[in-house]
C-alpha cells in the first residue's frame, strides 16, 4: 500500500516544482562589487532579449564599447518593459555595478567593459526610464 502512494505523490511534488523559476541562479556579488555604482551614458548598438537576460552593447560619445547585462526580462515585463522598449540608436544612461575583476568578465563578455545588477536606466530624449526595485543595493553595502 506504501509503495502504490509513494509513485502519485512523488509526480505530484515533480509537477508542482517543474513551474517554479529559478530566481537566484547567479551569484552577481561574487563576480560584481554590487556595492559601487558607475554611470554609463552612450547609444544603443545591439539588444538581445534571451530570458533570463537582455544584453545591451553601448558605445559612449569618446568609442568606449560597454556590453550592459540586465537581468530578468519577467520582471521586465512586470514593469511594463517590453523587448521594443529600447532598441539600437537609442541614448541612454545606464547605472549597475562594476565587475570586481576585469579579467574574470573577459572570458564572458565580448565587450570589454561590463555593468550589470542594473539600478537604473533613463532614455532622456523621451524622459522614459526604469528603476530597480526598491532594497537595492544590498543592506551589507551599507556596513562597509
Amino acid at each position: 500500500m506504501k509503495r502504490s502512494l509513494a509513485i502519485p505523490l512523488a509526480t505530484a511534488v515533480c509537477m508542482c516544482t517543474a513551474g517554479v523559476p529559478a530566481h537566484a541562479h547567479h551569484s552577481y556579488g561574487l563576480f560584481f562589487d554590487t556595492c559601487t555604482s558607475v554611470t554609463v551614458e552612450g547609444q544603443i548598438e545591439a539588444v538581445l532579449w534571451k530570458d533570463p537576460h537582455v544584453w545591451l552593447d553601448l558605445k559612449t560619445d569618446d568609442g568606449t564599447a560597454y556590453r550592459i547585462e540586465w537581468t530578468g526580462p519577467q520582471n521586465l515585463k512586470r514593469d511594463a518593459v517590453a523587448a521594443d522598449t529600447l532598441k539600437a540608436g537609442d541614448r541612454v544612461v545606464v547605472a549597475g555595478s562594476p565587475p570586481r575583476d576585469r579579467s574574470q568578465t573577459r572570458i564572458a563578455y565580448p565587450a570589454p567593459n561590463v555593468v550589470s545588477v542594473l539600478t537604473q536606466i533613463r532614455r532622456p530624449a523621451d524622459g522614459w526610464s526604469w528603476m530597480r526595485t526598491p532594497g537595492f543595493p544590498p543592506s551589507e553595502c551599507a556596513r562597509k
